[in-house]
Formats: C-alpha cells, structure tokens, sequence
C-alpha cells in the first residue's frame, strides 16, 4: 500500500483543480462582481464623505423653519447610501438630506435636489441612478447622472437584500445606511419629528450580509458593526 501521493499523481491533482476553478469562475457572471464591487466602492465613499463634514450646529443661522431644523436635526443630514426600486429598477443614491421649510415633516429622507446629491469625482455627475426620462418625477436628465448607479438598467441585477431587516427597516430592494462624522454606519435615519432626539439610536451594532441576484445567481459581502469595514 502507497503511503503518499507520487509527484505524478500530485502534479495530475493540481491540474485538476485549476481546471475546476477556472470553470467554476466562467460560471460565475462577471457584472455581478463589477456591481458588488461598485457598490462596496461607493458605500466606502459615503463614509469618506461623511467622515470630511460634521453638520453639527450650536444653534440655528436664523430663525427660520429651514435653519431651525437644520440645527435641531443636524443628524439627519449625515451622508447616506440609499438603495431602492422606481419603475422596476433597482438603483441607489449618495446623498445629504436637507431640511425643509415645514415644522412637522422637517426632512423627506430622499434625494430630490441637486444640492443635495454627490457628485462622482471622476465623471463630475450626479451620484444618483434615477433620471427623468425613466421617472418623469426626477429633476435629473440621463446625461447628468451616472447612470451605473441604476444596477437593473447597468447590470441586469433583479434583486438586492440583507440577511437582517431592523424591525422591517431594511428590505428587498431597499436598504439605507447613513454614516456620521467619526465615519460610524447607521441602519436608519432618526425621526426626531414627535421631539424623539437619539442621534445615536440607530447605530449598526451587529454585522450585516447584503446579497446581490440576477438571473439566480448571488454575490455578497458584509457590513461590521461600528467601523462600517466592508469584507466579503
């Protein structure tokens, strides 16, 4: 009896397995990992932009509704990450919410105004994957936006969820992460309309897993708690 492998055999294994790896990563759609990847890379941005500007306001520049609430609420105009679906298209947007002029529904938690987008460093457009010509309620033309962003139109993806949900805050096809400035990540925006004030309430405290679909197939990475590290 043989009590180990001869360099033949060893040599025949190893080709073996190259072969089964090679074709199991033909296997695997390439556009899912460019969208994993694309994402991962802009949720890192989000951070960075948060990580760069602090809202918070000792008291406001006015006295009007939108200065009030923008010093009341600095922290809800943390940087956010917000995906979500329009007219049958998954897509997200990097964004800082801006109060409004009303003292009951101080933020809208979307992003409706320029002023409120990022902009991609590289392309200079908006980092938003909606545009008017697929939602007529849009203010952004297909030419502003970075329309990689909208990951059904650009990908093919059909379906992005989290193996948590946050008490139903988190969903198919929708999920929002808001970093403050010491680049901590959240799972929801504060409400603090009713006078409930707690910056700090929804902080991530235990690691997330976002998976990516399309046509069946799956790709995910994760999410830790407090620094926000993303590894797949």
């Amino acid at each position: 009896m043989k009590g180990s492998f001869t360099l033949l055999e060893l040599l025949i294994t190893i080709a073996i397995i190259s072969i089964l790896g090679v074709v199991a990563f033909k296997f695997q759609d390439s556009s899912l990992v460019v969208a994993r990847d694309q994402i991962v890379q802009h949720i890192r941005y989000t951070q960075s932009l948060a990580l760069s500007e602090n809202f918070y306001q000792h008291k406001p520049a006015s006295s009007s509704p939108k200065d009030i609430n923008s010093s009341k609420f600095w922290f809800k105009r943390n940087w956010q990450f917000y995906l979500t679906t329009s007219v049958n298209t998954i897509y997200y947007s990097i964004f800082s919410d801006n109060p409004t002029d009303s003292n009951t529904t101080n933020f809208d938690k979307s992003p409706r105004f320029r002023d409120e987008v990022a902009i991609d460093p590289d392309s200079r457009k908006y980092l938003t994957g909606i545009w008017q010509e697929l939602n007529g309620y849009s203010i952004f033309r297909r030419s502003e936006v970075n329309t990689k962003l909208n990951l059904s139109y650009s990908y093919g993806i059909d379906r992005v969820e989290a193996n948590r949900t946050f008490g139903e805050r988190w969903g198919v096809n929708r999920i929002r992460l808001i970093f403050d400035n010491f680049g901590r990540p959240y799972y929801f925006h504060i409400r603090g309309d009713g006078g409930d004030i707690h910056p700090f309430k929804y902080l991530l405290t235990e690691s997330v897993q976002i998976k990516i679909s399309k046509d069946g197939q799956s790709i995910c990475f994760n999410i830790a708690p407090i620094t926000g590290y993303i590894y797949f």
